[in-house]
């Protein structure tokens, strides 16, 4: 399907690599699920919780993607960063500041090789905790 992409329109495109990346970890976390059972006598906790159907950014990274990496970098990184950061900043730059260095370890830590992808966390970030003062500013939470 790839060698044809001059002749799909982009968007097509995007959404087939977003539902082969999708589909493949989790093929991937189902076979590795298979022998740690069978051996260990142990059930792998779900690493997505639908994906597909995030009404937003927020809720993709922080409730549906990857969830083994949220409930580490919660507790370890996002909540003693705004911690720390509501008594230096106070609260209004707290939790911008905190979504955004959450995605930075997340980006240093999936690849410690690859500073590119460091970058990715960081502006990633930054376009989470964006759409969050977006959210607040409009809804007035």
């Amino acid at each position: 399907m790839y060698a044809y992409r001059e002749y799909i329109h982009p968007y097509i495109i995007l959404a087939l690599y977003c539902c082969h990346v999708y589909l493949g970890v989790e093929l991937v976390l189902a076979i590795t699920a298979v022998p740690v059972r069978a051996i260990l006598g142990l059930d792998l906790e779900p690493q997505f919780n639908e994906p597909y159907l995030a009404t937003s950014l927020q809720d993709f990274w922080g409730r549906r993607w990857n969830l083994m990496v949220t409930s580490i970098l919660r507790p370890t990184v996002y909540h003693p960063v705004r911690r720390i950061s509501t008594r230096i900043l106070g609260s209004r730059w707290a939790k911008p500041l905190a979504i955004l260095t959450t995605f930075l370890v997340s980006g240093l830590m999936h690849e410690p090789l690859e500073v590119a992808q460091a970058g990715f966390g960081a502006v990633d970030g930054g376009v989470c905790g964006s759409h969050r003062r977006v959210v607040v500013f409009s809804t007035g939470d």
